[in-house]
């Protein structure tokens, strides 16, 4: 993906701004992608404790929904071809946010590249 901040033609005159939105409502399931790539584009839910905290699109068309009995989810996505996997953990058990840190850095970082020539306003917002 490319973007420029310079004016460019369109059939109305010059762009002057433009928004753009960045999905991270999957946030967990999309870093879990990324750490073990052959969850890519399968039904995939992260459960944290007896909770389920994140899931993407396709998991959602299987009927997952997020606060989901963990078992209730399995299920599910189990007939799907899916997968709930354990939110992260260190080597001694305890639940750990590293690499969702990580993961949210690198997505601040490729929205400031984006508008590295200063045209716009990052905002973050979460519901």
């Amino acid at each position: 993906m490319s973007l420029s901040c310079s004016p460019a033609p369109n059939p109305y005159g010059f762009l002057d701004h433009c928004v753009l939105h960045v999905d991270v409502d999957s946030f967990f399931c999309q870093v879990e992608e990324l750490r073990c790539p052959s969850l890519s584009g399968r039904p995939v839910a992260v459960q944290q404790h007896q909770d389920i905290i994140a899931v993407n699109y396709p998991a959602r068309q299987a009927g997952v929904k997020k606060h989901m009995p963990p078992a209730q989810a399995r299920s599910l996505l189990t007939a799907a071809g899916g997968l709930v996997v354990h939110v992260f953990t260190e080597p001694d058990g305890r639940v750990s946010y590293r690499p969702y840190r990580c993961g949210h850095t690198w997505l601040w970082i490729t929205c400031r590249r984006i508008n590295r020539h200063g045209c716009g306003v990052l905002t973050q917002f979460g519901v």
